[in-house]
């Protein structure tokens, strides 16, 4: 956790000067993390907050191609 943790900050200190993972376009960098971020949301237990993190998943989930994989609740 202590690990994970880690890289999600220094996601969100990346994304706090980048609209994407490589700038200001969607790019094919976006899609694995978008996932793994996807998986780490998803687990029964408190985070921190990352506003830039969330900002950017919610504008990748927001993004037509994500329905159906993205929004679907993990067990």
């Amino acid at each position: 956790t202590a690990a994970t943790e880690a890289l999600m900050h220094l996601l969100d200190h990346h994304l706090a000067q980048h609209r994407y993972l490589v700038g200001d376009v969607f790019t094919m960098a976006d899609i694995p993390v978008a996932c793994e971020v996807h998986r780490w949301f998803a687990l029964p237990q408190p985070r921190p907050n990352w506003p830039h993190l969330e900002r950017w998943y919610a504008r990748v989930r927001a993004r037509p191609a994500t329905s159906g994989v993205l929004d679907v609740t993990l067990s």
